[in-house]
């Protein structure tokens, strides 16, 4: 079965099958963190108990300013939990106690990226099957976790491209999307992510190997390009 998805004002359309995804968006692909501080990947090399996962995991969260770090911290204490709902409820009520001590606070930075924390994680939650009554959000009919993102972008005003990378990763799964106000999202914030985002640096290519993955061209989604109308990429 191929649907397509149009990216907003652009035009553009992404054709894909059915199914040909590669795995969860927010779980199948490790991003490249270079020598920073994060919990060991669930690669059968480290044997953690979930309290050490935890401790690990909310460290980092709370202590690294890198949200590529956070990211794929989110993803590993995810894999590393798998199916221990206890734990994995711990760690998402010390998540959200995080952003909303964070809010009462001084620094609007380390409260969005609490926030961010937050939404990430509530989308990681759907993913892994924890919460599948939450996978869309009531209100806005958009996937969970997805208000809270835009609360800690508009914190930032903005300008912080991980965010949008971030939010174009919780965007790009057209079967939650019946209606299409994914794509045109995620047009958006992939828009915005390579404008912020330096070449050659780690993020810029941890975000073209996400692209990739997902047999996208991040050029499509880049200056002028991204103006051409009813352009058609398709996933081979």
């Amino acid at each position: 079965m191929i649907r397509a998805m149009r990216f907003g004002a652009a035009g553009m359309v992404l054709v894909v099958a059915a199914g040909v995804f590669g795995g969860p968006p927010l779980l199948c692909h490790p991003l490249d963190i270079g020598d920073a501080k994060s919990i060991p990947r669930d690669d059968g090399s480290a044997r953690l108990s979930n309290e050490a996962v935890m401790d690990g995991a909310n460290n980092v969260l709370r202590t690294s300013e890198d949200l590529v770090v956070h990211i794929e911290t989110i993803r590993r204490a995810a894999m590393h939990l798998g199916d221990a709902r206890g734990s994995i409820t711990e760690f998402y009520a010390d998540t959200c106690a995080r952003a909303l001590d964070a809010e009462t606070g001084p620094d609007r930075k380390v409260a969005a990226r609490a926030w961010f924390d937050a939404a990430y994680l509530t989308a990681v939650r759907v993913e892994m099957g924890w919460d599948r009554h939450e996978k869309r959000d009531d209100r806005t009919g958009l996937p969970a976790g997805y208000a809270w993102l835009r609360r800690a972008i508009d914190m930032s005003e903005g300008a912080v491209p991980e965010m949008h990378l971030a939010a174009a990763m919780m965007l790009i799964d057209r079967r939650a999307d019946p209606k299409g106000e994914n794509a045109k999202l995620f047009g958006d914030h992939a828009r915005k992510m390579l404008e912020g985002t330096k070449p050659g640096s780690l993020l810029a290519k941890n975000a073209e190997g996400w692209f990739k993955h997902f047999g996208l061209n991040p050029n499509d989604f880049r200056g002028a390009r991204a103006a051409v109308s009813d352009r058609t990429v398709e996933r081979k």
